[in-house]
């Protein structure tokens, strides 16, 4: 692959999978120089300037018409690579050991919801159909990016209950969830349409 032939949102996207590790080494270490907020304060950054990216890349491609196949491709696997990694992380870091239990359940949530959507957008584009980006796949995705940064820099804060942590946990479940729901009622009727045929 050249790079420097690739434009500023497929660079963009690049970058936020390239920074996904080193926001996984910081969500990792629990003290960094002697500080337990310090590792977190960096994990936020960086996680901030991964969905910032996610935000830019999108709205550079739409108005500047740099939308490409490459583009399409890449953009959804940074997402997806994104919030899965940060919720592996919370589920194996010792620095998130009250979330493990929780952070598992709801990732795996999140997998299924993602291979199954996944799936039927391919199906669907065998039929030729294109099942487009929605509200509730959007409030989805600000539902997870709210949780992650909470659930970050929330015990900077003080205190041992992290009640924040887990109502913005619970809502990205129930958004997750919904948001799945909502896409299989809307192309299913299709898909058992076509079966009958």
């Amino acid at each position: 692959m050249n790079y420097k032939k690739l434009n500023l949102p497929n660079k963009l996207t690049l970058l936020r999978m390239l920074l996904i590790p080193v926001l996984l080494v910081f969500m990792m270490i629990k003290s960094l120089f002697g500080s337990e907020a310090l590792p977190r304060v960096l994990s936020l950054i960086v996680f901030v300037i991964c969905a910032v990216t996610d935000l830019l890349d999108g709205l550079i491609a739409r108005k500047k018409d740099m939308v490409t196949d490459l583009g399409k491709f890449l953009d959804p696997i940074a997402d997806k690579m994104l919030i899965l990694s940060t919720m592996m992380a919370f589920c194996a870091s010792e620095a998130y050991d009250y979330l493990h239990v929780w952070a598992f359940i709801a990732g795996v949530l999140v997998l299924i919801r993602e291979l199954v959507i996944t799936s039927l957008r391919l199906l669907m584009a065998s039929k030729n159909t294109v099942v487009a980006a929605s509200w509730h796949g959007k409030f989805k995705t600000v539902s997870q990016i709210v949780f992650v940064v909470v659930a970050i820099i929330e015990p900077v804060f003080g205190g041992s209950v992290y009640v924040l942590t887990y109502v913005t946990l619970a809502a990205m479940a129930v958004m997750t969830l919904f948001s799945g729901i909502m896409y299989l009622e809307q192309y299913i009727p299709a898909l058992m349409e076509e079966s009958d045929k």
